[in-house]
């Protein structure tokens, strides 16, 4: 048995701003691919123990609109903390990535999020997390205290514009932009090898018609091109096109 969940309260200070908090445990089982290995160069490790922890966060949300031009929005500002005991990660050994558990580690950090809308017709979307990953097992043996695979600053930019026509059966169409960007990390516990930062552009696009009832919608992710990394640091394909359709029958 190996309890988890989670309590959170909030508090309206002001019409247009709210005291929010949280507090919880949880618990991660590792994964088969973790276990048993999932490519031929990311082994697995079947004595690998789950992994838990304790989760605390503390923040402020500022929201707010105008109806008679038509902007409203909001502002997220948390502060984070997390205690996880047999963190899974992973280091690298003779060419191959093997999880491993981190005996105790801390994750602390802040995680702002913002958004504004004029109407139906634009959006705009900011999200920045600043974290600070540390390996603080009592028997730790290297110099390096900084957790492998950890980005300190990820950013996430969204801008989408959209039009809702009244002909050609056409309800909604919506053009959107969508930067990322993450920092460098290590890809090894003792900091030998360091990913590098990578910054991504996507395109997106979608189209509602017929009273809603079809629904396409295509994406162009990594616009540009660019050299980017998975969460354990191999590489990914380039640019990539996704599109899909939808039909609600009624």
């Amino acid at each position: 048995l190996d309890p988890a969940g989670r309590v959170g309260a909030k508090l309206g200070v002001l019409d247009w701003l709210e005291l929010l908090g949280n507090v919880g445990r949880y618990v991660r089982v590792p994964t088969l691919g973790e276990l048993y290995g999932s490519a031929p160069l990311v082994r697995g490790n079947p004595a690998l123990e789950p992994e838990s922890g304790t989760t605390v966060d503390l923040g402020l949300r500022a929201f707010g609109g105008d109806p008679g031009t038509g902007l409203s929005g909001y502002l997220d500002a948390f502060a984070f903390r997390r205690w996880v005991r047999d963190l899974v990660t992973y280091r690298r050994s003779f060419r191959q990535l093997i999880p491993f558990n981190v005996g105790q580690a801390r994750v602390q950090g802040i995680e702002l999020a913002s958004e504004l809308r004029w109407r139906e017709a634009l959006r705009a979307q900011l999200a920045a997390t600043l974290m600070d990953p540390r390996d603080t097992s009592p028997d730790r043996t290297l110099d390096n205290d900084i957790l492998p695979l950890h980005s300190r600053l990820t950013l996430m930019h969204f801008v989408e514009g959209a039009l809702h026509p009244t002909w050609s059966g056409l309800d909604r169409v919506a053009l959107g932009v969508r930067v990322m960007h993450r920092s460098s990390r290590y890809q090894d516990p003792a900091g030998l090898i360091t990913i590098p930062h990578q910054t991504t552009v996507d395109a997106l696009l979608s189209v509602l018609a017929l009273d809603e009832s079809l629904a396409l919608r295509a994406t162009v992710e990594n616009l540009f091109d660019r050299e980017q990394w998975d969460m354990i640091g191999m590489a990914l394909p380039g640019r990539v096109l996704f599109a899909s359709a939808e039909v609600l029958l009624r």
